[in-house]
């Protein structure tokens, strides 16, 4: 134990004692009886005693301040500048940089052959500058001949040759761009009688058409002003002294006012001469579209007037056309939208727009635009969903000079086109639905339903009263492409006005397929399969059309 617990037990017992024996001597005032008990005794307390204490004496005297001693020698200081100088540093700092990915390898050059029956050969191909900021230029080339077809061979064969170069120059204001293109298209009228003979060169057709287009486009998008300007000239000449050229003006432009109200001009001039032998007419056609456009909220309203002048090659055609354009739409949700409209407008037609449409016409036909006089049209299209798109909608017309086409009076292996000068209805109904998949999957399906209330003509010659096609393509692993495009097409009546004989054409059903597997970036090969089903369908009375074709080849780019 340590000596300090010892002396603190010791100090504690000493001071129990000393209670003890005070408590003690305190009894022993007390009176005490024989058996040793406490006797009676009285104890008083007085109430009115006080204890008073003297008061204290408070300070209030401020306690002044010491007296502080002043040295009578100040301290003095100085401060010796010191100079330095350090040796000259730089630093050597090396920045740790991400390394750029590399642009991918561009080929502008694409070449396309192959060979197939019917003695098909086929040649394309695109050449194309590479990446630049300033300009771009390119050609195509595409060749496309059959020597043979379903009819005495030689005698329904056709060739497709296509030569264009473009360019493209970039401003920070204006895009200027400029194109030449050569076509020589050639085919033969194998209409005829089965079994007749004929000289091969004496129903040979060939369309020679040059063309020259210059335009600029304005790049300041959202700045309040933006527009379009194209010009252009075409010349076309057939083997039969039939010639057309034309000069074409074609502008757009769009100001915005204020942030809902707009206005847009279209204007459009076409001056033309189409001749046959050593007649030779005049054409002209000038259009101009004022419209005012506003938005408020969903809604959209855009209205305004078609006025059209046109120098028409038929007599019954006005030379001023009024009409006007209206069109609402209201956004019912995000990615829906419902609208509707009417219009009146004259629709521009050339020569090679008719031949376009078919390719079979005879060299004196006359030309005239389709007179829109009133449509009423509504729709609705939207999205359902990231991958799937739709349109739908329905149009109701009254025309004037409306084109059909049947066989020629004069030579049935010709088609003319024949006017109805009444004032026919033309009813449309369209669907329409796109899918695609991360560059993987594509998918369009396209349905038009057309209703004909004809007036100075009997029927809708040469019209369809359905079309539905299906296109797609399917990418697998990058490495095999495949691609469908299924057509079904009826409700054609045709008429042969020489012989009178009226005959509804059988429905087409044209299923196309092709594949293309990649060897690599540059290299690859490809099939491509036409009219898998092998039906010798018609689409124009006495043109049967070629049955499977098949067309193999290679694709290499560089």
């Amino acid at each position: 134990m340590k000596a300090s617990n010892i002396i603190i037990k010791t100090i504690t017992l000493l001071i129990l004692l000393s209670g003890v024996g005070t408590a003690l001597m305190a009894q022993d005032e007390r009176e005490w009886d024989e058996d040793g008990a406490i006797q009676d005794a009285e104890v008083v307390i007085e109430k009115e005693r006080q204890i008073t204490l003297e008061k204290a004496n408070r300070g209030y005297e401020k306690v002044g301040p010491l007296p502080v001693e002043v040295d009578a020698n100040p301290q003095s200081y100085s401060f010796d500048p010191i100079h330095y100088s350090a040796t000259p540093f730089t630093p050597r700092i090396r920045i740790n940089r991400i390394k750029e990915e590399p642009l991918p390898k561009l080929y502008g050059n694409y070449v396309k052959g192959g060979i197939g029956n019917y003695g098909t050969t086929y040649l394309e191909g695109f050449f194309n500058n590479k990446r630049s900021e300033t300009h771009s230029l390119g050609a195509k080339i595409k060749s496309l001949n059959s020597s043979r077809g379903p009819v005495d061979k030689g005698n329904s064969g056709n060739s497709e040759f296509d030569l264009e170069f473009n360019g493209n120059y970039f401003t920070d204001e204006v895009t200027f761009s400029g194109a030449v293109e050569y076509q020589r298209d050639k085919l033969f009228y194998y209409g005829y009688s089965p079994g007749l003979e004929v000289d091969r060169d004496s129903i040979k057709q060939v369309y020679n058409i040059m063309e020259i287009a210059a335009g600029m486009e304005d790049r300041r998008k959202n700045q309040g002003v933006d527009f379009t300007l194209n010009m252009g000239f075409t010349s076309l000449g057939d083997n039969y002294d039939g010639k057309e050229n034309q000069g074409a003006f074609n502008f757009t432009g769009d100001y915005q006012l204020f942030e809902n109200l707009g206005f847009s001009l279209q204007s459009d001039l076409y001056l033309g001469k189409h001749s046959i032998g050593n007649d030779t007419r005049d054409r002209s056609f000038f259009r101009v579209r004022p419209m005012i456009k506003t938005n408020i909220s969903r809604f959209m309203l855009e209205a305004g007037l078609n006025i059209v002048s046109e120098n028409d090659t038929i007599e019954n055609g006005d030379k001023l056309h009024i009409a006007p354009v209206a069109k609402a739409s209201l956004d019912l949700t995000d990615k829906i939208q419902v609208y509707a409209g009417i219009s009146g407008d004259v629709e521009y037609r050339s020569l090679q727009s008719y031949i376009e449409e078919n390719p079979y016409l005879g060299t004196e036909v006359a030309l005239s635009h389709n007179i829109k006089a009133f449509e009423l049209s509504g729709g609705l299209q939207g999205s359902l969903g990231d991958d799937l798109n739709f349109h739908t909608g329905l149009s109701i017309g009254t025309y004037r000079n409306l084109a059909f086409f049947a066989n020629s009076a004069a030579d049935s292996t010709r088609f003319d086109i024949l006017y109805d000068t009444g004032k026919p209805t033309l009813v449309q109904f369209f669907g329409e639905l796109s899918y695609t998949r991360e560059d993987k999957l594509e998918v369009n399906l396209r349905a038009d339903l057309y209703g004909y209330d004809t007036k100075s003509v009997s029927e809708p010659w040469g019209r369809p009263t359905y079309r539905f096609k299906v296109s797609g393509s399917y990418n697998v692993y990058d490495k095999l492409i495949f691609g469908t495009s299924i057509t079904a097409l009826g409700g054609i009546n045709s008429l042969n006005q020489q012989s009178g004989n009226r005959r509804k054409l059988d429905g087409v059903f044209d299923v196309n397929l092709s594949a293309d597997y990649l060897f690599s970036r540059r290299f690859s090969a490809f099939v491509i399969g036409k009219n898998i089903v092998s039906k010798e369908y018609e689409l124009y009375l006495n043109y049967p059309s070629r049955g499977f074709t098949a067309i193999a080849g290679i694709t290499y780019s560089f």
